[in-house]
Order: C-alpha cells, then structure tokens, then sequence
C-alpha cells in the first residue's frame, strides 16, 4: 500500500465532479437542456457527466467555469481526486 505524505489530505469519500455540478444546477433551478444550450456543452455529454458516466475535461471545465462562475480548477481537482481515488481503490 502507498505511504501516505505529511501534510496531503485523504478523504475518507470522493465524489465524482458530475454530482457537484447536478447539485449546483438543482440549486440553481436550471435543468439540463437548459444548462446544455447556455453552456454550449453537448446534452447527451452532459447528462453522462451528471451520471457519472463521463469525465470533466479541460473544454468543459472552461465552460462550467464561464456559465458557473466556478473556476476551472475546481472541476478539474474534483475530476483528478476522483480518478485518484478510484485508481487507488482498484489497486487495493
């Protein structure tokens, strides 16, 4: 198992970024087709992100961070803690 670094943080649960961005436009009352044609981001993209079945990648990321006003890196971090995590867990 790999040793832990002084000073990293380890959550105990991950979330895929999709969950954070299905919560943010539940909070906004804003549905997905909406979203989608604001955004400019595919429809059918977008519901496999909130579904967990797909990735935020740079393009979106850009995109969430524009209409969201969340910046990039918040999503991007999101995606990588829970690639990470989930890497980690299949290594296990």
């Amino acid at each position: 198992m790999e040793e832990k670094k002084k000073n990293e943080y380890y959550p105990n649960k991950v979330f895929h970024p999709g969950e954070t961005l299905k919560e943010k436009l539940n909070e906004m009352n804003i549905t997905i087709e909406v979203f989608s044609k604001i955004s400019n981001i595919n429809v059918n993209k977008l519901k496999n992100i909130i579904e967990c079945k797909d990735n935020i990648d740079n393009d979106i990321a850009n995109k969430l961070e524009e209409h969201l006003k969340i910046p990039k890196s918040f999503w991007l971090n999101l995606q990588k803690m829970y690639e990470n995590r989930n890497t980690k867990k299949h290594h296990l």
